[in-house]
């Protein structure tokens, strides 16, 4: 039985994955211990006949409590349901896999999953640290720690609205497909070094969705919230160079020939 789990665990974990995809289940060390933890429980509910659709929806729900913990002052159980949140979301993809009924209104409930995460977290963990910690501040007025949330919970929603809206532009033209390539082939040096800054390796596991929960929540339940506050800083500023690129990136395409 335990042999036929890890089989079907190995196929799960290379079947319908793209190579960035692959790349994060397996450079990412939230994502490691996650795939660890979830592939029974989904063969469990597959074999309940459990849908992926209906444990998105208890994730969204986690995320929405946890945010509303870290605002009145619980951080402990806010984490708790942050991780959890990390839980169903590697638990409804597993689910998804298994029962082969991957589809567009499953990816799409997945997007908004990680988009409520990276509207609220944020933001809401730096309100927390305003209202209740009492740390030193790189600057005389601590309210910068409030914009600085919402400027990173606003990157990551901007960068996915223009990552998409870009996306679905080169499928539904073929001439700014065409740019795009040709842009990517003159800028290959530019290109290369970009990668290395946007590698899974350092984007999953310090800047993503399971970089985050897992980071955010060793910090505050170690009580380290002067590195925590450090941590979001460093946060900010990856996030601004990231929209920069992907900004400049966009118009050199627009006016390229």
């Amino acid at each position: 039985m335990i042999k036929f789990l890890f089989n079907q665990y190995k196929i799960s974990q290379k079947k319908n994955l793209s190579r960035d995809r692959y790349s994060m289940n397996t450079l990412v060390i939230m994502n490691i211990i996650l795939k660890i933890l979830t592939f029974f429980p989904a063969y469990c509910l597959f074999k309940l006949k459990i849908r992926p659709d209906s444990i998105t929806i208890i994730s969204y729900i986690s995320i929405l409590l946890s945010s509303t913990l870290f605002i009145i002052g619980n951080p402990m159980h806010g984490c708790y349901l942050m991780l959890f949140f990390g839980f169903l979301d590697s638990l409804d993809g597993d689910l998804a896999r298994l029962s082969e009924t991957k589809t567009m209104h499953g990816k799409n409930m997945d997007i908004l999953g990680a988009d409520i995460f990276y509207f609220l977290t944020p933001m809401t963990v730096s309100i927390y640290i305003f209202l209740y910690q009492k740390i030193d501040f790189f600057f005389a007025n601590k309210f910068e720690l409030i914009i600085i949330g919402f400027i990173i919970s606003f990157s990551f929603i901007f960068y996915r609205i223009v990552g998409l809206r870009n996306y679905v532009l080169s499928l539904e033209n073929k001439r700014f497909k065409i740019k795009k390539k040709h842009t990517k082939i003159k800028l290959s040096m530019i290109k290369r070094m970009s990668n290395i800054y946007d590698h899974p390796l350092i984007r999953g596991n310090f800047f993503s969705e399971p970089g985050l929960i897992l980071n955010f929540s060793i910090l505050i339940f170690l009580g380290e919230y002067q590195i925590l506050y450090y941590y979001l800083y460093i946060i900010f500023l990856y996030t601004l160079i990231r929209i920069l690129r992907l900004f400049i990136g966009t118009i050199i395409v627009y006016i390229s020939k």
